[in-house]
């Protein structure tokens, strides 16, 4: 309004002024006056920002390092109609240095400067910029001092009446370190008879599944660093054939036991299913208290990547909500073209997109991926949890906590929901709460953190019934990716070995519903096949013979070590047959002849291993990725304005080194060499407008080398989007 004033104001001084002096001098005075150009204010998004809350301060939400950030300039016009043409740049400043390629380009410039107040949905109503403030080497303290200073019109092409109101300084940003979860991930084959589906049965889409689509919603919504530590477990498929629909509980239990057996440990294991063939179409282990999650893989319409997110949300700790990101209004910023979807930004011609004041969180249950994304409260319980905290950014921080071996029980079981009795929703379970095949193990493990208020409980006895260990936990029935309950839930408790535990009882709300009691004798199994020095090739039929005196119902567990036991993978859970079909392509190649294959046994407590060695097993090539940036359509190449960062973000999973270092990472431009690492930031003003080709290439321990490649286009600066 006071603008408006102003204008009218300035209009009727030009009116005086021409009868004064005559209407030459009238004719240049206005023109002056019409238009004038400032920085109304700046947004710092790396997903979601708050900014004009009444409740909460500007820029407030936390800022990541090694995280892409959007910075998007509001234009403040003052004149009688919207400007076209306007530009814009943004200077970075970290710890007082400026930051390579700094002034940066906006990636949508030049615009049309819209009449303010500027409406958050539009993307094209802000110039719209993009950097990341490296994740680690920089020596110093853990938060980041940045300063930005943002120019409208910093070439001065476009007359005004004051220049002097052009520019914005935002001074002492923290940007802090953060850590990124270790997730891995297995395909599930699905094989129950009585689903009707093709979609949904065998094999889940291996597309689906990698780095950079599997993980993308999470990507662009956690406020971790680039990229996700997200790989693909290097074991045989999870076979699982009955009704995921009633024994959801018991995948969950095996996917746990599959994490249990990995050395060196993720954070989390994900499941993929063929298609959607669950009612709840995901579900966690647990809020904050498992490690696994199964999910779908529907893309018509794209469902699973928010399920993704939505699930390793419940083991972080979060539960469903029912919440929209009014008022505020999310970025999904800095991707060059490969956004969630095509189709959800509030401007849908952009090539970056706003997100919608009325799309949900991600933790409201059973949406859609073009329906959702994260809230504040979402993001900032993220950046707060202990998992993701790291207390400097100086050293690369490794994928895996670092955790020594230890013998410990793995004690598995569910619950059914209270109510569940009368229709008989868990067919076969035998009774309302019950344990399933215990293991004694020895490994790195983080043990369960005890519930002090959790209503359920367990208890190792001695043979005269004393309590030697006890640790009460909670279980939740909310954890699928549905309005509707789970049905049976499970549970898998890690605690430290004790000696002479007879029995362990499982209590819920003060009363025992089940208890495993040890009997006389340990099984006795035999490998039959392989045989020691063997070498694995083709497929292989691994076999095994096993007798329990007591005559207990015994379960096998299969896994492999590449060296000798310093490292496993599991081949196999909870099997109850003799044998398993092994593909050693699938595996980590064995160090010489330092194969191992060892076979655990238990029947119900008593736990036996047996191992057969020396054998030898291929190498593996690793796995190279280039993340970002890929373009989103099919045979086009992805783009970024010249004088905009090109930021490269990559991997490489090797079956036998794990995630490959920075250093055995090489980007090039053509021929000529970039950097390394898994995160580089190029200043584009140093390249040429046009097509390029970006190649990564990834060397593992064993000087295998493998290249990918993607087409990148370098625009013009002065074009518009």
């Amino acid at each position: 309004m006071l603008r408006q004033i102003f204008l009218i104001c300035a209009l009727l001084l030009g009116s005086i002024i021409e009868l004064l002096v005559g209407p030459t001098a009238s004719a240049s005075v206005p023109a002056a006056l019409a238009v004038d150009l400032s920085v109304a204010n700046l947004e710092m998004t790396p997903s979601i920002q708050y900014l004009d809350n009444a409740t909460n301060a500007d820029n407030s939400l936390t800022l990541v390092r090694g995280r892409r950030t959007t910075v998007r300039m509001s234009i403040g016009v003052f004149g009688t109609g919207a400007v076209a043409g306007v530009d814009g740049q943004l200077e970075v400043f970290i710890n007082g240095v400026a930051m390579v390629g700094s002034p940066f380009s906006p990636e949508n410039g030049p615009i049309t400067a819209q009449l303010s107040p500027v409406n958050r949905e539009e993307t094209h109503y802000t110039l719209n910029f993009e950097f990341e403030i490296p994740g680690f080497s920089i020596v110093g303290p853990a938060t980041s001092d940045v300063k930005l200073i943002a120019t409208v019109d910093p070439a001065g092409t476009i007359a005004e009446s004051n220049e002097g109101n052009n520019s914005m300084v935002l001074d002492h940003l923290g940007f802090e370190c953060r850590r990124s979860p270790s997730i891995t991930y297995v395909p599930i084959n699905y094989t129950f008879a009585g689903e009707t589906d093709p979609a949904n049965t065998g094999l889940p889409s291996v597309i689906k599944m990698l780095p950079g689509i599997g993980d993308d919603f999470i990507w662009h919504t956690y406020p971790i660093p680039d990229p996700p530590n997200y790989y693909a477990a290097p074991v045989p498929a999870l076979n699982f054939s009955t009704d995921v629909d009633t024994t959801s509980a018991t995948l969950l239990n095996d996917l746990e036991a599959t994490r249990a057996l990995l050395f060196p440990q993720p954070d989390y294991i994900y499941g993929w299913l063929p298609g959607n063939p669950f009612f709840g179409n995901g579900q966690a282990a647990g809020i904050g208290t498992g490690n696994a999650a199964f999910g779908n893989t529907q893309d018509s319409p794209n469902r699973y990547q928010r399920t993704f997110a939505h699930e390793i949300g419940h083991l972080l700790g979060l539960s469903h909500n029912g919440s929209l990101l009014d008022p505020e209004v999310g970025f999904d910023g800095g991707f060059l073209g490969h956004e969630v979807t095509a189709t959800d930004d509030c401007d849908a011609s952009g090539v970056q997109g706003t997100k919608c004041r009325t799309l949900k969180d991600f933790m409201f249950a059973g949406q859609l991926t073009t329906a959702a994304w994260i809230d504040p409260i979402t993001y900032e319980f993220i950046a707060a949890h202990s998992l993701v905290q790291k207390l400097s950014c100086s050293l690369i921080t490794p994928p895996f906590l670092s955790l020594e071996p230890r013998e410990f029980f793995l004690i598995p079981g569910q619950f059914v929901r209270p109510g569940c009795e009368a229709v008989d929703c868990c067919p076969g379970c035998p009774g309302p709460g019950f344990l399933t095949h215990i293991y004694e193990l020895r490994g790195p493990v983080t043990l369960t953190p005890e519930n002090l208020e959790g209503t359920r409980r367990i208890e190792l006895l001695d043979a005269e019934g004393k309590v030697l260990f006890a640790q009460n936990f909670e279980v939740s029935f909310d954890t699928t990716d549905s309005e509707e309950p789970a049905n049976v839930v499970p549970f898998t408790l890690f605690v430290p070995k004790v000696e002479n535990v007879q029995q362990v009882v499982l209590l819920s709300e003060g009363k025992v519903v089940d208890r495993q009691v040890r009997s006389p004798n340990l099984p006795i199994i035999r490998i039959l096949a392989p045989k020691q020095g063997e070498t694995l090739k083709d497929q292989k039929v691994i076999t095994w013979e096993a007798e329990d005196k007591d005559g207990d119902e015994l379960r096998f567990s299969l896994q492999y070590s590449p060296d000798g036991g310093k490292s496993f993978v599991p081949l196999a859970v909870n099997l109850t047959d003799q044998k398993f079909v092994l593909d050693p392509s699938q595996i980590p190649g064995s160090r010489g002849q330092a194969g191992l294959i060892r076979l655990i046994a238990t029947d119900g407590l008593n736990t036996a291993t047996t191992e057969v060695n020396r054998l030898l097993v291929s190498g593996k090539p690793p796995q190279v990725q280039i993340l970002k940036p890929v373009s989103s359509v099919a045979g086009e190449s992805a783009t970024v304005r010249q004088g905009s960062p090109l930021i490269l973000i990559g991997q490489a999973y090797d079956a036998e080194d794990g995630f490959l270092p920075e250093e055995s990472l090489q980007w090039l431009i053509g021929e000529k060499r970039l950097g390394k690492g898994r995160v580089l930031q190029v200043d584009t003003k140093t390249l040429p407008v046009g097509e390029h080709k970006i190649t990564l290439t990834g060397i593992d321990r064993d000087q295998n080398r493998v290249d990918a490649a993607e087409m990148i286009i370098i625009n013009d600066k002065t074009r518009s989007e």
